[in-house]
């Protein structure tokens, strides 16, 4: 979560209509906590591998700067995210061929590969590989997934027979919280908000 504030207007609200600088504070901080918001977004997808709709979904200005509140907030809500949402491929050999599947469809190659298992690209230029997951379809009725597809690996590699687990990314809340997206969106937001605070002011006294 970010929080943007008006500070420094202290003086101005001595010397100036009262209203009239609140007034464009408030303006100031509203414009600065959309473009930051903006900013988290393109930060976010800068490092992971994640489509625009999937982080403008989640990433949002839950409050707005009033009058009497001259904050603004910017928070990230939802669920771990699985590695499907990355594009995440199970290469397995089958019969002497490799065959491949994703979140859409299974091809079936020439021939078998040396590398198994499940490659995802949670961030951006780097793949990740997973020798013993597969991907398979969620439960019906279970609160992972009714039939949708998921990235699952047993939960003791040793034993073939234990239970598994879906191998959930983290969330985006999380990667908001990262210190080099929280710099970007702080740049960001101080590249805008002082210049803004002037020209709602001079706007607004004229």
């Amino acid at each position: 979560m970010i929080t943007l504030k008006a500070k420094g207007i202290e003086a101005a609200l001595k010397s100036i209509d009262s209203i009239s600088v609140r007034k464009a504070a408030q303006f100031a901080v509203n414009e600065s906590a959309k473009q930051g918001r903006t900013e988290a977004s393109y930060a976010i997808r800068d490092i992971y591998n994640l489509g625009k709709r999937r982080v403008d979904d989640e990433v949002r200005n839950i409050q707005m700067a009033t009058g009497e509140n001259l904050e603004a907030v910017i928070k990230a809500e939802g669920r771990p995210i699985g590695l499907m949402n990355f594009g995440a491929k199970w290469v397995r050999n089958v019969g002497g061929s490799a065959r491949t599947t994703d979140g859409k469809k299974s091809t079936k190659g020439k021939r078998a590969k040396k590398s198994t298992g499940v490659f995802v690209k949670t961030l951006k230029g780097k793949t990740t590989h997973l020798p013993q997951a597969f991907i398979g379809r969620g439960r019906r009725g279970a609160t992972d997934g009714a039939g949708a597809m998921h990235v699952f690996q047993r939960r003791d590699l040793e034993n073939s027979q234990g239970g598994i687990i879906n191998k959930a990314m983290i969330t985006i809340a999380s990667m908001l919280e990262r210190q080099d997206v929280m710099a970007r969106v702080q740049k960001k937001v101080l590249s805008v908000v002082d210049e803004r605070f002037r020209y709602h002011l001079r706007r607004l006294t004229k």
